[in-house]
């Protein structure tokens, strides 16, 4: 028997306080996301619990309780699955909570929800480094901070790697939110992950964010670059790419 008792002083740990109020008092609730029929295995839309905390004095859901690191990221995958989710879409972040796409933390995600033998599909963002954030003064070419910009084959790393079944690939550049920022996937770019991606057996999820990039998406299939059946994620209602509205559903 290998198991340990370990007496922790409540005096030598961290406060964990409200962001908005302060106060250092939460209670257990539940979020409900809504789970396509498309991907429930039970054919049917699927309401997915996830549980979080809320400050008990002005309601605030503190980031504090999302996921953040490689073993938080796998248990909230392997719950999702347990509830009902087919597919367990992936970003890693750092300590901090900022986005990442280091190799090491898809790693130990990728490990620790394979080695629980749970039944998801695995879906790797490739989102990462397609960041730039145009300059704000007299040179447009002075970017932001917000600049995280990498070679295509480095941002699909991850996929060629690890595995997954699906990986992400954004399928146009876009005004991505109301600030400086562009997301950058050019034809080129979109053309050469696309080849490798299926190189490889990795099916990429096209994600089409406005009507241009649904038919970039098309083109590349209709050279051959993605496998039968292609597939399509519309993610709608992200500024300023297509609302999400049942007019651009037409």
């Amino acid at each position: 028997d290998n198991t340990q008792n370990i007496n922790i002083n409540p005096d030598d740990l961290d406060d964990v306080a409200c962001s908005k109020c302060e106060c250092q008092t939460f209670e257990p609730v539940f979020l409900f996301k809504k789970l396509s029929a498309i991907m429930a295995p039970s054919g049917r839309d699927t309401l997915v619990p996830l549980q979080t905390y809320r400050c008990t004095d002005c309601g605030n859901m503190n980031d504090e309780f999302l996921p953040k690191n490689p073993e938080q990221i796998a248990t909230a995958s392997i719950e999702a699955a347990k509830a009902g989710a087919a597919i367990a879409h992936i970003h890693v972040r750092e300590e901090d909570g900022t986005p990442s796409r280091r190799l090491e933390l898809y790693k130990e995600v990728v490990d620790r929800v394979r080695s629980s033998g749970t039944d998801v599909i695995l879906n790797l963002t490739t989102g990462m480094g397609g960041d730039l954030d145009i300059g704000q003064g007299d040179n447009p070419l002075d970017f932001g901070p917000m600049t995280d910009m990498a070679n295509v084959m480095e941002r699909i790393a991850n996929a060629e790697q690890f595995l997954p079944e699906i990986c992400t690939l954004d399928a146009g550049t876009l005004n991505f939110g109301d600030s400086s920022v562009i997301t950058v996937n050019t034809p080129n770019d979109l053309r050469k992950a696309a080849k490798k991606l299926k190189e490889i057996g990795v099916k990429p999820e096209i994600e089409a964010f406005d009507l241009g990039n649904m038919w970039f998406g098309a083109q590349l299939y209709k050279e051959g670059l993605l496998s039968d059946p292609p597939m399509f994620q519309m993610c709608l209602g992200i500024p300023w790419g297509a609302p999400a509205t049942t007019l651009a559903m037409q």
